[in-house]
């Protein structure tokens, strides 16, 4: 089979990828230099990103029977694209600068797990999207244990988790298997065929393989009953890769389930539309429940990604309002990643102020509003986000996501969901209120004067001025997301 020109073109950021990566390898082989690595890396990635321009001037091309470059992978690329870069920024100063052992190697980490992440977005063979979740999972099982020298507690939590998402991955292999015995092919489209056609021949096989296949799928995004591990994970090693994995990770399997179930893969029997409703709003609940008792951020937020992206999985289950769907799904990843990191900037920048203690403990924030009044403005607004206060982005999402629930006639979706974002309000205020009390003791926050200006400052800034602007004239970006999945 030849490939065309624009085909190869329609590979552009993954080429770019590529092409860093070989870049990276030469660079620890002969030059072995933080800096110019680093500095690559993030040339790389906004190139990748901008070449995403051009290819979506190119149309949709399906490249093989494997890949399919069309408007939703272009979406869903931005969106790893931007949370990649934002890792590898806040790694340089955060974890890496001061690290004794080799640091180049986390930037090679970092592009290739970047590199799954869009594979498995341009994904339309269940071959490939196996290959783009080990792609982009392998990579993390040596992220999260990196900086072990440093904190040897990592290395268990990356055991931890390999052990686990090595499980997951056994579950998405075998649902496959099954998929392949009841169709005798592999491609998503074929496979969408058949089940519009109704000629499943052996629908138990079928059910069963795709039980095995949600299953893989709700570890990744950490959907009850498979969450355990993300609190200790998003806790247990360095601040970008806690980041990473709430971002590109999550984003890139929810493209997947957003390729293979979106629009009519779920209807083929409506005992599936169930058991999703009932996993997504007890998803909901657990996580928001869960995190009200925690002193500690990242478990908050560990947490409260559980509740944001079952209510985003709320798309999923509206297929006859695809583009309404769509839209509602596209703003609330776009608030969801622009909040968390934020939020995670933050973090990571009074991080090197707690003199060799832990960042983690709520109660380390008290008082932050003395010494910086400015920070804890936009820690304020950005934990607003989250929680989705009025005048905010995550308002907005909040109500497209009622919006669509209501025209699709969920009405216990609503009903958790209402109940599920009242209760996040409550551990957000819990951090709100610790940033502006007063404490007798020494003042444990201590945030550089020029915070403003140092790229993880530059990263809080921008994110805060996207929400706000965007929270109130959201015009911009409803007619980007628009634009985006015109061509789907």
């Amino acid at each position: 089979m030849l490939i065309t020109f624009q085909q190869i073109f329609a590979l552009l950021p993954l080429l770019i990828i590529g092409a860093s990566i070989l870049f990276v390898l030469l660079c620890i082989i002969f030059i072995r230099n933080h800096f110019i690595i680093s500095t690559t890396v993030v040339v790389g990635l906004l190139l990748s990103l901008f070449s995403l321009y051009f290819v979506y001037q190119n149309g949709t091309q399906v490249v093989t029977e494997l890949l399919i470059v069309d408007s939703s992978s272009i979406f869903y690329s931005i969106l790893i694209l931007l949370a990649g870069l934002s890792s590898v920024i806040l790694a340089y100063p955060a974890c890496l600068n001061t690290y004794s052992g080799n640091r180049e190697e986390f930037y090679l980490l970092v592009l290739i797990s970047v590199m799954g992440g869009i594979l498995l977005s341009c994904a339309n063979h269940l071959v490939m999207i196996f290959l783009g979740i080990e792609l982009m999972s392998i990579p993390l099982y040596g992220l999260i244990g990196y900086t072990y020298r440093d904190n040897i507690s990592f290395l268990g939590v990356s055991i931890k988790y390999t052990l686990l998402s090595t499980v997951s991955s056994s579950f998405l292999l075998f649902g496959i298997a099954l998929m392949y015995v009841c169709f005798g092919k592999l491609s998503i489209v074929d496979i969408k065929n058949c089940i519009n056609e109704n000629s499943v021949i052996f629908p138990e096989l079928f059910m069963l393989g795709l039980g095995f296949m949600i299953t893989s799928f709700g570890f990744k995004l950490s959907l009850v009953p498979f969450h355990s591990w993300t609190p200790d994970v998003y806790q247990g090693t360095s601040i970008p890769v806690s980041l990473f994995l709430a971002t590109v990770s999550k984003i890139s399997v929810f493209a997947v389930m957003m390729r293979i179930f979106f629009p009519s893969f779920l209807f083929y029997d409506e005992k599936i539309n169930l058991v999703l409703i009932f996993i997504f709003c007890i998803s909901m609940l657990v996580g928001s429940i869960s995190a009200t008792r925690q002193n500690c951020i990242r478990k908050i937020l560990g947490y409260s990604s559980i509740a944001h992206l079952s209510s985003i999985l709320l798309g999923l289950l509206t297929g006859q309002n695809s583009e309404f769907s769509l839209e509602t799904i596209g703003i609330s990843l776009i608030s969801y990643l622009l909040g968390t990191v934020g939020v995670f900037s933050i973090l990571s920048l009074v991080s090197p102020g707690m003199n060799g203690k832990s960042n983690d403990s709520l109660f380390l924030y008290r008082g932050l509003f003395l010494n910086n009044p400015f920070l804890s403005f936009v820690f304020t607004v950005l934990l607003l986000n989250l929680s989705g206060f009025p005048i905010t982005l995550g308002f907005i999402s909040k109500f497209y996501l009622i919006v669509l629930g209501i025209t699709s006639q969920l009405w216990w979706f609503i009903g958790v969901f209402i109940t599920s974002s009242i209760i996040s309000f409550f551990y957000y205020l819990r951090i709100i209120i610790n940033l502006y009390s007063f404490s007798s003791s020494k003042l444990l926050c201590n945030v550089p004067f020029y915070w403003g200006i140092t790229p993880s400052g530059l990263i809080i800034i921008i994110s805060f001025i996207l929400l706000a602007f965007l929270g109130i004239y959201p015009k911009p970006l409803i007619n980007f997301v628009q634009i985006l999945y015109n061509y789907y």
